[in-house]
C-alpha cells in the first residue's frame, strides 16, 4: 500500500467515527435521531410518545 491509500483509509474511518460520536452525543443530549421535526416523519407517534415519557421523569 501507498501512503496515501493509508491516509485514506485513516480519514475514512475518522469520518464515520466522527459522525457514530455525534449520533451517540445526540441521543444523550435527548435529541431525536433524524433532527429533523416531525413534519413528515413516518416514525413521528414513535418520536412524541419518547417525548412525553421524557417529560414525565
Amino acid at each position: 500500500m501507498k501512503i496515501w491509500e493509508i491516509l485514506l483509509i485513516v480519514f475514512c474511518v475518522a469520518v464515520v467515527a466522527g459522525v457514530i460520536a455525534a449520533k451517540v452525543i445526540a441521543k444523550k443530549k435527548g435529541k431525536p435521531s433524524c433532527d429533523c421535526g416531525c413534519g413528515g416523519c413516518s416514525g413521528c407517534s414513535a418520536c412524541q410518545k419518547a417525548k412525553e415519557d421524557q417529560n414525565r421523569k
